[in-house]
């Protein structure tokens, strides 16, 4: 009974520190201390309603890749390497992103475009709805999108800049 005991208290503690521990199961995410909030793009009175800041080509770590136009369509890549990815279209557009309490946009998933191997593994599905904001990442303005909202999010930079710092 004692060994039982010893075992319950050593799995409770190795429970609270985990919780207390920052996520690293995809490094940038919203509980990394490297990034931060750069100042607002927009003025205070416009409210979220500025597209410019997020349109472009963001890449990331393991098959990742998001592309927003301008007019709130785009596309995303993802997947955990080159042999499992899934593309899907989305539609976007700023609003102000709950999760993060501050202006950010709001991505739809909407129609596949292409599979390779095990995609996405689900995370990829029409109709699933993803929050982002932009944020400082090292010297680079770093796209984070709260794929994994309950535990941490995916990093993007921009197509160009050195990933090293953003992933």
């Amino acid at each position: 009974m004692n060994r039982l005991r010893t075992l319950g208290a050593a799995a409770l503690c190795a429970a609270a520190l985990a919780a207390t521990l920052p996520a690293t199961a995809h490094a940038g995410g919203t509980k990394d201390p490297q990034y931060s909030h750069p100042p607002a793009t927009s003025a205070p009175s416009t409210g979220c309603s500025d597209r410019a800041p997020f349109v472009g080509d963001w890449v990331g770590y393991g098959a990742k890749e998001i592309v927003l136009d301008n007019n709130g369509s785009g596309k995303i890549t993802f997947g955990d390497n080159t042999a499992n990815t899934e593309t899907w279209t989305l539609t976007w557009n700023p609003q102000r992103a709950e999760i993060f309490q501050r202006c950010g946009i709001l991505t739809t998933i909407d129609r596949p475009v292409s599979k390779t191997g095990a995609g996405s593994k689900g995370v990829l599905a029409a109709g699933k709805q993803y929050q982002a904001i932009i944020g400082q990442r090292g010297e680079h303005n770093a796209l984070l999108l709260a794929v994994y909202p309950q535990a941490d999010s995916v990093v993007f930079c921009r197509r160009g800049e050195d990933l090293s710092t953003c992933g």
